[in-house]
């Protein structure tokens, strides 16, 4: 399982359901298809805003009507609407006025109905395709939903896979009760092991019970040893529960980004109860080097840090051993 600092947009659509994909592959055409129609459409009724006031001023200029007719035959393909408009109608009353016994008003009916229907066939052209945008825009909000609505269930089947422990603090607790259970037995020492670390008396030879603290970059290696000293110790590092190569991310998250601190690698604890030291470990790993050992002082435990470099600093009550 793979994590990244920041999930990309391609991250996020490669891990998409099909139908999630789908839609957005469908959004995505009609996004670009609209925007095709939008400009077009934009750079039509310019230029035919352009036009119509360009032969607007040569007819109202006083020219001559035929020169004009004949100029917007001879330009059909780069006429205006409005000019177009003019050619249907002034074809139309030539036409009509060749014939003797035409009325005058049935002339300019004659001319008017020409015009109108190519002021008609302008109208369609300009408003082509935006039936499409119309119900592009209505439609579009619900099918983005419904791929919304779509993924959200998705996330939430696979987080019915997903499960909440209290390891946080439960191996300390356990640990504790453990160690109350054996005083209550009348057991004087006994080093006890539930993850995190209680002591009790000494062991059988000289000196304390003394607990390695383990490097979380070396197989083996120790970084310090620990006396006990009758109290007890718990550990949080990155490498014991790791989901990417660099120990960036880790099972410690920081509840105010959602992400793994940065700075500490391992963080150990000695305090009076297993069930604190294992509390005050994730609470000083978030914490990072800089506050991690006075906030220590503050609480009165002892702790030693280790930063991503494999660098370590303990605080100066914390009882350390040669290993």
């Amino acid at each position: 399982m793979n994590f990244t600092q920041d999930l990309s947009i391609i991250e996020l659509v490669i891990n998409a359901s099909l139908v999630v994909k789908v839609v957005m592959l469908l959004l995505t055409l009609v996004s670009l298809t609209s925007w095709y129609w939008i400009f077009r459409k934009a750079f039509a009724i310019r230029d035919a805003r352009s036009k119509t006031d360009k032969f607007e001023r040569d007819f109202w200029s006083g020219g001559d009507l035929n020169a004009l007719y004949q100029s917007a035959i001879n330009n059909r393909h780069q006429t205006g609407a409005l000019e177009r408009i003019f050619e249907a109608g002034y074809r139309e009353f030539t036409k009509l006025r060749g014939q003797k016994t035409i009325d005058p008003t049935a002339l300019v009916d004659g001319a008017r109905r020409a015009m109108r229907a190519t002021y008609q066939r302008e109208i369609d052209d300009l408003e082509a395709h935006l039936a499409f945008l119309a119900s592009v825009g209505s439609v579009s909000p619900y099918v983005g939903l419904f791929g919304t609505v779509w993924g959200i269930m998705h996330a939430f089947r696979g987080l019915a896979n997903m499960s909440i422990t209290l390891n946080g603090i439960a191996q300390g607790y356990a640990a504790d009760k453990v160690k109350a259970r054996l005083q209550g037995m009348g057991i004087a020492h006994a080093l006890i092991d539930a993850g995190e670390w209680a002591a009790l008396g000494q062991p059988a030879h000289a000196g304390d019970w003394t607990l390695g603290v383990a490097s979380p970059r070396g197989a083996h290696a120790l970084l310090a040893g620990i006396a006990l000293q009758g109290r007890c110790v718990a550990t949080s590092a990155d490498d014991q529960c790791s989901f990417s190569a660099d120990f960036c991310h880790h099972h410690i998250f920081d509840p105010r980004t959602g992400y793994s601190p940065k700075d500490l690698s391992c963080v150990s604890v000695m305090a009076p109860t297993c069930v604190m030291a294992d509390a005050l470990t994730k609470v000083l790993f978030m914490a990072g080097s800089a506050q991690a050992l006075a906030l220590a002082k503050d609480w009165g435990v002892e702790v030693l840090v280790v930063d991503k470099q494999g660098r370590w600093q303990a605080s100066a009550g914390l009882p350390l051993r040669q290993v």
